[in-house]
């Protein structure tokens, strides 16, 4: 039984809350309510509405994690001091009032740190967005007029209507709402999607849930482009004419002069000049129509570019296949690789961070030794493990090395990171460097399994990596702190996902928040040429589904794959074997755990921008949900064919020979059409074998901004104009639906 104290100011003074811990196992929200009522739960979630929204016969909070909301309801005065914005982890018995699930009666309720930042709301629509999958979550309803008028009462419903659909609001008692106008206009409407019976209602909190005045309505998120050393090009899009804005500062209080263009347009765009260079801007857009109304974007964050070298390097710890190299031999280093790693924490000077999932110390060269000395001579250095390992090397590290074990408990997964952070803030741009792949400090890893380690030497990137430990760490100081510390759902959105590093465009992406599984199928949905996977597992269906489209698209699609169990990737296996020719699919039949987890995109089309995505992130529900893992996407034809190099021999060894040709660029085409010229310097042609049904096209830049969108008028085309004459030169994504089926290529202007 563990004891937990928290100290909470309220009105007056600090109240002491002191709670039991429960040993029930901690799930994930989404998991406790598939159990459904009469089941003891343990979650752990930030409250987005506490007692203030309720009659005080009790208190009634709701809350959410990353993959769903829950209520919780009891008689007594164990809620009475939870507010909105703390972590909470409570235990009790699911049951239904009025068909909402809830934790009633509550057990235990324990306070883990508060002031948070609430969730961002997820946006709904009247038609088909209230359904039971976001019951008891922070949602937004946009552009909806209240069936009212004079002011609202308490304890009371009032329908809302886009024109077309309706739905219900209501406003309870105690909210400051009460005895204020119902506004006579369209409105944003914010709130707690609960539920009577068989009705879902949206619960507004307070006024400023209601915004009135539905302003121009900010329709995409904020786009980053042309990033250098002192500054880049933002833009959004919205759905009416507005002002453009933006507030950004070095911190989250955004302090610097805001960027104001008073003409009022749909298609928002500035540019942030004299900025510093590897550093972080904090960002949020605005516009005001021409009546006065403001839309609010969520805060962004985004870096400019680095005086770093930007030198990367690629590491095998499996022999290549040299046959393949276009543009050097790619590095196999086995055991060596711990040998690099000691001769870059050797010349660190002011920090070394580590997260690192298993490190076993036997028959490894002394690791821990190296760290020691770091710490001895002055370094900071900071550990960070999973506490579900042995890791029995951090039994090496001294007492002047703090170390930090993720939590146990069903709620989280496990913090599977393996990347480490030298010299992030040196004044010399040139020292700060990371080191990410799939490689755990372990015998095994080392020797036999096929794994990869890649090095960035870049302050901007290191920088963002540093962010990440120290959220888990609690603190940017040298100790951790527990009471601040996040891992897994806990976590934010609070990194740059965007960097220039010496002109090569990076993404960096951890898990579970920054929506890492979509823009990794981003990137294998960006292929015109060819598409390799080496991957320990796939228990997520849709990366599946997206090789198998690919495929179809007419795109080499070739996949080895470690498991195929029943419980693991069998799901995905199927998929992939009723739609890849065996020729390109194979599974792991070597001694080795085959551990890596990266995909490689177009190696063979250096005018295709190729890629390779890699990391720690398997592709499965655990590392999607509730892990902690990290993801890099580079942009970069050198380091695709070096993993390529390795692909290759996994894929001879395990039988495969139908390996695409190098350099050999075909016309982008599927058994429906055509795409041509592309690369271009005009306008491009979608040619259509027969008379063909195409339902909608559309051209986004690299950043995800729309660039074209067109809705053709009937079923009969042959070939279709796409109009790239006048954009810039440059790198965009098309897509389109021909015959019922989508699809997305890379298009280049020249």
């Amino acid at each position: 039984m563990m004891r937990m104290i928290s100290a909470k100011a309220l009105f007056t003074g600090f109240i002491l809350l002191i709670f039991t811990q429960s040993t029930q196992a901690q799930m994930t929200i989404a998991a406790a309510r598939n159990l459904g009522v009469n089941n003891t739960v343990t979650v752990k979630g930030i409250v987005t509405a506490d007692s203030t929204l309720y009659p005080a016969n009790g208190v009634t909070l709701y809350f959410q994690d990353n993959t769903a909301g829950l209520s919780a309801y009891n008689a007594g005065t164990l809620l009475s001091n939870v507010r909105q914005g703390d972590s909470i982890e409570i235990t009790g018995e699911l049951s239904q009032f009025n068909q909402l699930l809830q934790i009633s009666p509550v057990s235990s309720v324990t306070i883990l740190n508060s002031g948070n930042p609430l969730p961002t709301p997820i946006n709904v629509s009247l038609t088909n967005g209230w359904v039971a999958q976001y019951e008891c979550m922070l949602v937004q309803t946009n552009g909806v007029t209240i069936n009212a008028s004079g002011t609202f009462s308490g304890n009371t419903n009032y329908n809302i209507t886009d024109g077309t659909n309706s739905r219900e609001i209501r406003i309870n008692t105690l909210t400051p709402i009460v005895g204020t106008p119902v506004p006579g206009s369209l409105v944003n409407i914010t709130g707690i999607m609960s539920r009577f019976i068989g009705t879902y209602q949206l619960l507004p909190r307070y006024l400023s849930d209601i915004s009135a005045g539905a302003g121009p309505q900010i329709m995409s998120d904020i786009f980053q482009d042309n990033i250098t050393t002192s500054s880049f090009d933002l833009s959004f899009e919205t759905q009416d004419p507005g002002t453009t804005i933006f507030y950004y500062g070095t911190n989250a209080l955004m302090n610097q002069p805001p960027i104001i263009n008073t003409n009022l347009t749909t298609n928002h765009s500035e540019s942030l000049i004299g900025l510093q260079s590897g550093r972080f801007y904090y960002v949020r857009a605005a516009s005001v129509d021409a009546q006065g109304d403001t839309s609010f974007s969520a805060m962004r964050v985004f870096s400019t570019q680095s005086l770093s070298s930007g030198e990367m390097k690629a590491y095998f710890i499996t022999e290549p296949d040299t046959s393949v190299a276009r543009f050097g031999n790619a590095v196999h280093t086995g055991m060596s690789i711990i040998d690099t790693l000691i001769a870059l924490i050797d010349n660190a000077q002011n920090t070394v961070d580590v997260a690192i999932y298993n490190w076993n110390h036997n028959n490894i060269p002394d690791l821990g030794s190296a760290l020691n000395a770091a710490a001895s001579r002055g370094v900071r250095v900071r550990f960070i493990t999973d506490a579900s390992t042995a890791t029995l090397g951090m039994n090496t590290l001294s007492s002047s090395v703090p170390t930090l074990q993720s939590p146990i408990g069903a709620a989280y997964g496990i913090m599977h990171n393996k990347f480490v952070v030298i010299d992030a803030e040196s004044g010399d741009p040139n020292r700060p460097l990371i080191w990410t792949g799939s490689t755990n400090f372990t015998l095994g890893q080392l020797t036999t399994d096929p794994n990869n380690v890649v090095v960035i030497q870049d302050q901007a990137l290191a920088r963002a990596f540093q962010l990440e430990f120290q959220e888990m760490w609690g603190s940017s100081g040298s100790l951790p702190n527990s009471m601040n510390s996040k891992f897994g759902p806990d976590k934010s959105d609070n990194t740059p996902h965007l960097f220039n590093v010496a002109g090569k465009r990076v993404e960096l992406y951890f898990s579970p928040t920054d929506n890492v599984e979509a823009n990794i199928i981003n990137a294998i949905e960006s292929a015109d040429q060819d598409i390799e996977v080496a991957t320990m597992l796939m228990t997520r269906t849709t990366f599946a589904n997206v090789l198998a489209d690919k495929h179809d698209d007419g795109i080499y699609t070739a996949v080895v794959l470690n498991d195929n169990t029943t419980t693991g990737s069998a799901p995905a296996w199927t998929i992939l074997s009723n739609n890849l020719p065996a020729s390109r699919l194979f599974l792991n039949n070597q001694s080795y755990i085959m551990h890596h987890k990266y995909v490689i995109v177009d190696q063979s089309a250096p005018n295709s921008d190729p890629l390779v995505v890699t990391g720690s992130h398997n592709w499965s529900n655990a590392a999607n949900q509730r892990n902690d893992e990290n993801t890099l996407i580079i942009y970069d034809e050198v380091m695709a064919n070096m993993f390529f190099q390795d692909w290759v021999k996994i894929f001879r060894d395990n039988g495969g020979a139908d390996i695409i040709n190098l350099g050999v660029e075909t016309p982008f085409s599927g058994s429906d059409y055509t795409l041509f010229p592309n690369p271009t310097q005009g306008n491009a042609y979608l040619d259509f074998s027969g008379n063909s049904t195409v339902t909608s096209i559309q051209l986004f830049d690299l950043q995800g901004k729309m660039m074209y969108s067109h809705v053709p008028g009937n079923n009969n085309y042959h070939q279709l104009e796409i109009p790239t004459a006048q954009l810039p030169a440059g790198m965009y994504v098309l897509r389109f639906e021909v015959n019922g089926k989508s699809h997305t290529h890379r298009l280049i202007k020249q």
